[in-house]
């Protein structure tokens, strides 16, 4: 699930929205290829009220600072895709409140390559005007790419980081019809890419006839407008994304009827990220499905903390950790996918916004296959002190935790939904 799109679509936005109340991004830029730093970089941010841009440029340290209205789900990028240059880069989900401050490095190189091929319908017809954002972020990337499927169907990204961190794992295809055709929106996975090569990839469309609607509330109150709305299958391609308008409510595109979704929400800063797994869609209908947040913090929120090594001992920074939650009795849960990894010294900390519940959590590193946390087995969160997991299965009195978190090249699993695994 590569959950960029929302934020990246905001690419093609007009001017800069207004400084109201602001806060301020700032990091390192990271050169992978010579493991110093990419000084002299534009970057920019992107999100639902628009762009900004051209407001920061990293130094000779590679150190840069860009000031952003107060919002949720910013987009930032660097990269100029020249020849010879650095390939775009980006973080997603950036959440920025008024006077507050938010570290966000980035990591760069100048390895790149292109995806292309046709966006087609089952029986072969091209399908013009389909939004694709390519992008690596769930694999532990910082990769991307926004291109628009051509009259005859073809489409070309190129610029996409294939080398390093920023280049790390395999790149996801999301694909979004114009409101008004009749195919639904899918997410095509697992496309693997190296250095100065152009990948062969037809994305086939179907014709889709279902959606789901709904409304979101941050706790009793409103919440902000423009919260990110996530909707991928259990079993098939279909997806959609959409977000919320000023009342909070929300409605996708079409989705594959037949089938059972499972709706992310992406919550503003404050608010624990919702989901709702198993959501049934038929032809012709609109399902309902309402969230209503919980606030983040120990007293309501769990959290996962550890460090990542490998059996011979050695830290691992940079590792993606991505978690699914579920709550007993429910549909509901809560989850993190693409924005938490481990730091230099292996250490990795969700924070106080995880929806107290079983969780299943899953380890990308640079290199490494993925990894399936606890032995596969789910870990219980629940609110205030930390859980902290293990990747091997082992005995267990009355506790699960344990202080690393342990990379194996032979220990794969591949991620699959909490609803899959509950029922």
């Amino acid at each position: 699930m590569a959950i960029a799109l929302a934020a990246a679509l905001a690419l093609s936005a007009g001017p800069s929205p207004a400084m109201a109340g602001s806060g301020t991004v700032s990091g390192t830029l990271i050169d992978d290829d010579t493991g110093g730093v990419a000084g002299g970089m534009a970057v920019s941010a992107c999100g639902s009220s628009g762009c900004v841009t051209g407001s920061g440029r990293s130094d000779l340290s590679g150190h840069y600072s860009l000031t952003l209205p107060a919002a949720s789900g910013w987009n930032v990028l660097t990269g100029d895709c020249s020849p010879g240059g650095y390939a775009l880069s980006h973080k997603y989900g950036v959440n920025v409140v008024d006077g507050g401050s938010v570290a966000v490095d980035l990591h760069l190189t100048r390895r790149s390559a292109v995806i292309g091929g046709r966006v087609l319908d089952q029986g072969g017809t091209p399908v013009p005007d389909v939004g694709l954002l390519i992008d690596n972020a769930e694999t532990g990337g910082f990769g991307m790419a926004l291109t628009t499927s051509a009259a005859d169907g073809t489409y070309s990204a190129g610029c996409l980081a294939a080398g390093g961190v920023a280049g790390a794992g395999t790149y996801y295809i999301t694909a979004v019809p114009s409101a008004i055709s009749a195919y639904g929106g899918q997410q095509d996975a697992g496309i693997a890419v190296h250095p100065g090569a152009t990948i062969h990839h037809d994305v086939r469309l179907q014709k889709a006839g279902g959606g789901i609607q709904g409304h979101v509330t941050c706790g009793a109150g409103p919440c902000p407008s423009g919260i990110s709305v996530l909707v991928y299958c259990e079993g098939c391609l279909s997806s959609a994304n959409t977000s919320t308008d000023s009342a909070g409510t929300y409605e996708t595109g079409h989705l594959l009827a037949g089938h059972k979704f499972d709706v992310h929400v992406v919550a503003p800063a404050g608010w624990d990220n919702a989901i709702h797994y198993g959501v049934a869609v038929g032809e012709g209908g609109k399902t309902a499905v309402d969230f209503v947040l919980l606030p983040s913090g120990p007293t309501k929120s769990g959290r996962l903390t550890g460090h990542v090594s490998d059996a011979a001992g050695a830290l691992h920074g940079q590792c993606l950790i991505n978690a699914f939650g579920g709550v007993r009795g429910t549909s509901a849960g809560g989850w993190t996918d693409g924005d938490v990894h481990s730091g230099d010294d292996g250490a990795f900390d969700t924070g106080f916004q995880l929806v107290p519940g079983d969780y299943l959590v899953f380890l990308v590193c640079p290199g490494w296959p993925q990894v399936s946390l606890n032995g596969g087995h789910a870990i219980a969160v629940g609110a205030g002190p930390p859980a902290r997991p293990r990747s091997q299965p082992r005995r267990s009195r009355t506790r699960r935790s344990v202080s690393a978190t342990r990379v194996r090249r032979n220990s794969w699993r591949s991620r699959m939904s909490w609803a899959g695994r509950s029922r």
